[in-house]
């Protein structure tokens, strides 16, 4: 299969340009106006603590687990960026075998299955 053909095929799943439900540009434009922290602008910019990568193709399940490791991390006080990796090729350098699943630092937690709050938080730990 082709470049331009596998193009295509995602394109006719997630909509114009391979993008997905995931609202990918609002999290560029926060990362912009925050210097790519969750911290709503109250620090220097630097990117320090935690990186949580949330791979999926941007479902609403995607979303969730998105939602549950924010409200988490805030929770617990961390210093956290969030990244959608939706690219299917770079979801399978994971090598995650559901979706959705999430990374910290690189190393893959939870694959599959979105937890609770609390659950997350060990997680995180």
């Amino acid at each position: 299969m082709s470049e331009s053909e596998k193009k295509g095929f995602w394109s006719s799943l997630f909509g114009k340009n391979g993008s997905s439900c995931c609202s990918v540009r609002i999290e560029e434009e926060r990362e912009a106006d925050t210097g790519g922290c969750s911290c709503g602008g109250h620090c220097s910019g630097q990117k320090t603590g935690i990186k949580i990568q949330i791979l999926g193709a941007g479902c609403p399940k995607c979303k969730k687990l998105t939602e549950v490791a924010e409200k988490a991390a805030t929770e617990m006080g961390l210093a956290f960026e969030i990244e959608k990796v939706t690219d299917i090729n770079k979801i399978v350098t994971f090598k995650v075998m559901s979706t959705p699943a999430m990374a910290v630092d690189g190393k893959v937690k939870i694959a599959g299955k979105i937890p609770t709050v609390e659950e997350m938080k060990e997680l995180l730990k």
